[in-house]
């Protein structure tokens, strides 16, 4: 096939079948180039459905509560605030998650994944027959693709685990995901934007037209990013649970704190720039061009950073065998986090 999806989770890495196939997928790349490798966690699917609802919900709320009392105002953002706070938590958690499936191809090893037939004695739970083995014939194959299951192994710990990193870049995430899950801040501003023009207040439907697409084109492709790059540095689990939420609150505070000075910059530009709609208009291509970059700038250095530790492995070091060199150097934080 030209394509290929993975479907991934913290136990791709731990079957035979999941991971045979995907290598012999990259090989098949060498006779043509065109092949087109797709990885999406399984994480993701929650992921998006949790942003879309709570920005469904979080932009309704603000039209119901606009002319409310300050305290109920107060307890919207703080519910806004939880869900940031638990959204974090979450990507933490699928940090570690990616953490531990690149420890353990680092060190793969194919006696160490496990085959179903295998899992099940070799016979089938209902008719109660003998069931062929998968991996033996796998074994056959990865023979004759391979040469060795040597070649093999070195072949998972090198360009399959760039695949994986590479494709885990952003979370899994791809660009246009992130701005269609959070599509529904726009669809409650578009309400806004009619009723202005209704009341015949053309030029302010105008300008909540220009903010809505630099908070929307903007906003979201500059603040998801910095979030998936703050839960990556920040992922690693602290013994004290307190400690623990600490650290996500951190995270959380850090891409509020981001959110609001990018509408300060937002409104200080509206207020300088003589000229209407002007200064407001440059902002949102600007920004919306920058965090179009910034997105695929961020994912594509996920796979330099997995190049960059497989060149580190390959040094003259390690030429002597690959746990002579990999048991002599210390884990990363991450790969700690990772097996906790």
């Amino acid at each position: 096939s030209q394509e290929m999806m993975v479907l991934w989770d913290s136990t791709y890495v731990e079957r035979l079948w999941c991971i045979f196939e995907l290598a012999a997928f990259l090989k098949s790349q060498d006779e043509d180039p065109s092949k087109r490798l797709c990885v999406r966690p399984t994480f993701l699917g929650p992921c998006v459905s949790a942003l879309y609802a709570s920005w469904a919900v979080g932009s309704i709320t603000t039209f119901l509560l606009l002319d409310t009392s300050p305290v109920i105002r107060i307890v919207w953002l703080c519910g806004w605030l939880v869900y940031l706070a638990v959204f974090g938590h979450w990507l933490r958690s699928h940090q570690r998650s990616i953490d531990q499936m690149l420890h353990q191809l680092k060190d793969f090893r194919i006696e160490n994944t496990k085959s179903q037939c295998c899992k099940l004695n070799h016979q089938d739970p209902r008719s109660q027959m003998p069931m062929t083995c998968d991996r033996e014939i796998l074994l056959q194959c990865i023979a004759d693709w391979f040469g060795n299951v040597e070649k093999f192994e070195e072949e998972v710990r090198s360009r399959v685990r760039i695949a994986l990193e590479k494709g885990l870049g952003n979370v899994g995430m791809p660009y246009m995901w992130g701005i269609a899950a959070v599509c529904p801040f726009m669809w409650t501003q578009l309400d806004a934007i009619a009723g202005r023009l209704r009341a015949g207040r053309g030029e302010w439907a105008a300008e909540i037209a220009i903010y809505t697409l630099a908070a929307w084109l903007g906003f979201v492709p500059l603040v998801l990013p910095l979030a998936f790059t703050l839960t990556k540095r920040f992922r690693r689990r602290q013994r004290w649970i307190i400690c623990d939420l600490g650290v996500t609150l951190m995270v959380t505070a850090a891409v509020v704190l981001v959110i609001f000075l990018l509408y300060l910059i937002y409104e200080r530009v509206a207020m300088l720039v003589p000229i209407r709609f002007l200064g407001p208009s440059i902002y949102a291509v600007v920004l919306s061009t920058v965090g179009l970059l910034t997105w695929r700038h961020q994912s594509g250095q996920f796979a330099r950073w997995a190049n960059e530790e497989v060149h580190a492995e390959n040094h003259p070091c390690s030429q002597e065998g690959h746990h002579a060199c990999s048991s002599s150097s210390p884990v990363d934080d991450g790969d700690d986090a990772g097996t906790q």
